[in-house]
């Protein structure tokens, strides 16, 4: 081969070595990479199919026992609604009308006017097995006559009678104050020793 010759190419076999080094440089950095992108696609989507995997037998039947234990409770055994109307407010009382509206087991509701408007709600309703009902009349501070009384919100105030009767006046026209003297004309004394008949 010529001088001249050898020296054209010389440069080029130079350029071809450096340009494999930089080649397998690259690739030994993608590689790794491109390694950690596959691992980290792999556990994305392991997840997924574990996040949206169909309920198996076992939780359906988990499901199913729970369903079960549900139904089979006995419900609680409460008044007949209609039992409870001779226990409210007379029908007319200072200048007030008293007017029975919903009658449903273990409860009953009437509404109360005065001068021909419907100034609120008068209601009886039988907590028997109703925990949460009864727990908030655990720290009641006042009393009417002699049961237990708590204002609910603005616009209600409730009794608690022979541990079991909840009496209830709703009105947004009525303070608490003539609220309670209205839970006073219930038959209260009446309904604490009250056996009622058991709905149906």
């Amino acid at each position: 081969m010529s001088p001249l010759l050898h020296a054209s190419l010389q440069p080029t076999s130079e350029a071809h070595v450096r340009q494999r080094k930089t080649h397998a440089l690259s690739s030994s950095l993608i590689r790794p990479a491109v390694a950690r992108l596959l691992i980290a696609a792999a556990f994305s989507a392991a997840a997924s199919v574990a996040c949206s995997k169909e309920p198996t037998r076992w939780d359906k039947a988990v499901e199913t026992a729970k369903s079960v234990e549900k139904a089979d409770l006995p419900k609680p055994v409460v008044a007949e609604g209609g039992s409870l109307n001779k226990f409210f407010p007379p029908k007319e009382f200072d200048g007030k009308k008293v007017t029975f509206t919903a009658e449903k087991p273990g409860a009953v509701e009437a509404k109360l006017e005065e001068g021909g408007a419907e100034i609120g709600t008068l209601a009886i309703t039988d907590t028997n097995g109703n925990a949460d009902a009864l727990a908030k009349f655990d720290k009641a501070a006042e009393e009417v006559s002699g049961a237990p009384l708590v204002t609910q919100g603005k616009n209600k105030s409730a009794a608690l009678v022979g541990k079991r009767f909840q009496v209830s006046v709703m009105s947004q026209k009525l303070d608490p104050e003539a609220r309670k003297a209205i839970l006073g004309k219930f038959d209260i004394r009446g309904l604490s020793s009250f056996t009622p008949p058991v709905a149906k």
